[in-house]
């Protein structure tokens, strides 16, 4: 699996754990953050390299800082590594 995809699942995996702890649907966090919803499940499943400002937006909507993201995507990376 090239690296990229890699990051691509643990940032789509971050997002959904956030969005399930703040007990949101799928539309219901891609209307807060002004997006499409295919656009969303695009990045929670892995299937796209989210851009910047819709990392920005989802952060925002998900009330956590975009370094926290970062954090617990890198965790994640590091989580799948191990396996």
């Amino acid at each position: 699996m090239e690296t990229r995809d890699v990051h691509n699942l643990a940032l789509g995996s971050t997002i959904r754990q956030l969005r399930k702890e703040r007990r949101l649907t799928q539309q219901e966090l891609a209307d807060r953050a002004g997006i499409p919803a295919e656009k969303l499940r695009s990045v929670e499943v892995g299937s796209v390299d989210a851009e910047w400002g819709t990392l920005r937006h989802l952060a925002y909507a998900l009330e956590v800082e975009l370094p926290e993201v970062f954090r617990l995507t890198e965790e994640a990376e590091e989580r799948g590594a191990r396996r």
